[in-house]
């Protein structure tokens, strides 16, 4: 659903994700199922209610910690830090 052509069921999936997301028992399971790139791909190009459902079941899924690098990496975090590093900023 996450991967539908239209908004509105890419929202209401997201929605869904947000509320299981908040559940600890479903967080790994979630991101197991391949929950994390499609909701990257909504943050960055849906609607505005699109891109909010997004950030939230995102943070949710977050609070596991096995969760965490695996959202840095789809968000491109991980490159974008690489880089800052490899422009042998003064600051590092």
């Amino acid at each position: 659903m996450l991967s539908s052509e239209d908004s509105g069921t890419r929202e209401r999936a997201a929605a869904t994700i947000t509320n299981l997301g908040a559940i600890p028992e479903y967080q790994s399971v979630l991101a197991a199922e391949g929950a994390i790139p499609p909701l990257v791909k909504l943050l960055e190009e849906g609607t505005h209610r699109g891109r909010e459902e997004a950030a939230v079941a995102l943070s949710n899924l977050a609070i596991l910690r096995q969760n965490q690098p695996v959202i840095a990496e789809a968000l491109g975090v991980v490159e974008s830090w690489e880089k800052i590093v490899d422009e042998e900023s003064p600051c590092f």
